[in-house]
């Protein structure tokens, strides 16, 4: 380079003070926003709201190049799982979450952007979730056939009160009784349901769970109840001297033919209404026999005699009143059927005239 004076001066520079001079030019042209931490706070929700089903979650961010959504508090504690990935549009930072997914309570919303210099959190913002509860019956499976005594089972999240299965169709239509109250296991929520307490047929089972918001029911489980009919004796005799007709019952109609065995014996002496003892023995015959059902019956007889048809010295003292011999009845051997509720051994009177 030339003085002054015009002559040639010769500048020796280092090959370090060049680059230092590069490294500066290269800085100077780095967007100072790829140097900085983002910045970022919950616009939507509010403090203190109260969220149900499907909502959308809103975040301002300066900045960055993605936001997520974490909870705090509640269930997760400080694990704080991402709830939701947020897009950038010209309402900020939006993502839709549905908030079925995670347990009804109190939580801390926060946001966290990112860039390339690393990542930072909103202030928390204080929610509720509460939503109603969801229930699926897991036993019995669709099309099951049940008998006896069996388990069912249900899960439901939500269920902060209870869970009761209900059975619709069948001769209950749309009543949809409860059937069985559940308890909450480590299995889901159970309960034993003996279904005899209902007739034979097709139903659809339901689980309904509860808790502070309402109840919600399950998607039905198509089973079919098939038990065996109880026989016993329905209480009904008609006295037609010298016959005697006991009246036997099945809980319900069976599509076999049903029978049950019988005998007779003398029952014990009898009281007349006033008082007085009578000691009269007499023979009911015949001593055993079978009775039958055809399918779709429900009622039958059993036809006794009584020999004889008068009792000598039978109210003595009252000899124009009648007194009351008795037989006793005991089934057996149902086919097709089970022993009632009911004793299957009874007592019944049949008035005999005194001579």
């Amino acid at each position: 380079m030339r003085n002054r004076s015009g002559s040639w001066l010769y500048v020796r520079v280092s090959v370090a003070a060049l680059l230092a001079v590069m490294v500066v030019g290269l800085v100077a042209e780095v967007p100072a926003t790829a140097m900085t931490p983002p910045t970022t706070n919950v616009l939507i929700p509010t403090s203190g709201a109260t969220l149900s089903g499907s909502t959308y979650l809103d975040a301002s961010a300066l900045n960055a190049t993605s936001v997520e959504f974490l909870l705090f508090g509640g269930s997760y504690g400080f694990s704080a799982p991402v709830i939701c990935t947020a897009t950038l549009t010209l309402y900020g930072w939006l993502c839709s979450w549905n908030t079925s997914t995670v347990p009804n309570g109190s939580y801390e919303l926060v946001s966290e952007a990112f860039n390339a210099v690393g990542s930072t959190f909103s202030s928390g913002v204080s929610t509720h979730v509460e939503n109603p509860p969801m229930t699926t019956v897991l036993i019995p499976s669709n099309g099951a056939a049940l008998t006896g005594v069996t388990y069912l089972d249900a899960t439901a999240s939500n269920a902060t009160t209870s869970v009761d299965f209900r059975l619709s169709g069948g001769t209950y239509g749309y009543a949809a009784p409860v059937i069985c109250t559940a308890t909450a296991t480590v299995y889901g929520w159970l309960c034993a349901w003996n279904t005899a307490t209902v007739p034979n047929g097709s139903y659809a089972l339901l689980s309904e769970a509860f808790n502070s918001v309402g109840s919600a029911f399950s998607t039905g489980v198509g089973i079919t109840v098939n038990n065996l009919p109880t026989v016993s004796f329905d209480g009904s005799t008609v006295f037609t001297y010298p016959s005697e007709e006991v009246g036997l019952m099945l809980s319900q109609p069976s599509t076999n033919t049903v029978q049950v065995d019988f005998s007779t014996a003398d029952g014990p002496a009898a009281q007349l209404y006033w008082g007085a003892w009578v000691g009269a023995a007499s023979s009911f015959s015949p001593s055993s026999g079978t009775v039958t059902f055809a399918p779709g019956q429900t009622t039958a007889m059993i036809l006794l005699s009584v020999s004889p048809t008068t009792v000598t010295g039978c109210g003595t003292g009252h000899s124009a009143t009648p007194c009351y011999p008795s037989v006793t009845i005991t089934l057996t051997n149902p086919t097709n059927a089970l022993p009632g509720s009911t004793p299957v051994t009874n007592v019944f009177y049949a008035p005999v005239t005194s001579p």
